[in-house]
Parts: C-alpha cells; sequence; structure tokens
C-alpha cells in the first residue's frame, strides 16, 4: 500500500509524502493502479472481516468513527445508524437474527471506493436461508459507509421466514 502519494500535473502519482518527483522512473503509477490497489486493498478486508466471522472492532484502524449503517427496515434492526456506539446498541439484535455457523460469503466485488460482499445467510432458530448483499463505501482504506441488501424475492423471502408487505416493508415471522 503507498501512503502519502502525491498528484503531478499530469495525472501521475508519485510515492513519497515528500517527493516532488521520483527518483526512478518504474516509481510512476496512474491514478488507475493506485486505485486498483487500494480496491484490492478493501476487497481482501472485506473478505477477511466476513469470511472469518470477524467484527468491525476487530479491526479499529480500518473504519471511520462516524460509520454511517444503513439496514433495511423490514429487519427487527432496521434504520440508520451513525457511529461505534450505535453499532454496539444495535448489533445484538444482528447476533441473534443470524445463525452465524450458517453464514456463507459468496463472493467479494469491488469497484473504486466501493465493495460488495454477497452472502447467503442462515436464520437463526429456523432453517432458512437469505441471500444479502452488503454494500461497504470507503475513503481511502477507511470504511465510511455500510448499506446492507435483501436479495430474495417474495416467495423466497416467505419461504424463509420474513414476510414483505404491501409497502414493502416486512418483519419476521414468529
Amino acid at each position: 500500500m503507498l501512503l502519502g502519494c502525491r498528484r503531478s500535473k499530469v495525472g501521475v502519482r508519485y510515492p513519497g509524502p515528500y517527493r516532488s518527483h521520483p527518483a526512478r522512473p518504474d516509481e510512476l503509477l496512474l491514478d488507475s493502479e493506485i486505485n486498483m490497489t487500494t480496491t484490492e486493498e478493501n476487497k481482501a478486508f472485506i473478505q477477511e472481516m466476513i469470511g472469518t466471522k470477524k467484527r468491525l472492532e476487530d479491526y479499529p484502524e480500518r473504519f471511520d468513527q462516524n460509520l454511517v449503517m444503513h439496514e433495511p427496515a423490514c429487519l427487527p434492526f432496521g434504520g440508520t445508524y451513525v457511529g461505534l456506539e450505535q453499532f454496539q446498541k444495535f448489533y445484538p439484535q444482528v447476533r441473534d437474527f443470524y445463525d452465524f455457523g450458517r453464514f456463507e460469503l459468496l463472493g467479494v466485488y469491488g469497484d473504486g471506493d466501493m465493495v460488495f460482499a454477497t452472502i447467503r445467510a442462515g436464520l437463526a432458530d429456523s432453517d432458512g436461508t437469505i441471500f444479502i448483499a452488503e454494500q461497504f463505501r470507503f475513503e481511502g482504506t477507511k470504511l465510511v459507509e455500510v448499506r446492507l441488501h435483501i436479495c430474495d424475492d417474495k416467495q423466497a423471502a416467505q419461504e424463509a421466514g420474513i414476510r414483505i408487505g404491501s409497502k414493502l416493508a416486512c418483519h419476521v415471522a414468529n
């Protein structure tokens, strides 16, 4: 990872925070190469965090203190949360909702500052599963926003124990 790159007048970045020109021509990096490197690093972070079932608190250097999290209103913990304190208040409900023993990371995809993870998530106290996509927005390598998307249609959601109402709001069936 390159930190403190400077932008030149021709759209090329030079490594190092104080260098106005590279020591060698092979140190030139195009903007697209830097973005790809950051994107790949962010994808690897999400792959590790979700794949090993760790929590945000395990990576304090990787998220912004004002991280914004959007959870669908159809979930028992639905809403928008800002910062670690609010995250810690709603996260126990997340642990109760999902069966993390049946949480399967299907893929991680990235483009620029956005990373998506697709997941087959087991539901607690049920044989049901739902497919979700988590959208992660980064500023550099800091996670600044997370948005959860439920990717099942009405029939699949009902089979998994989630009802979708007339206003696309849903709740977990008891």
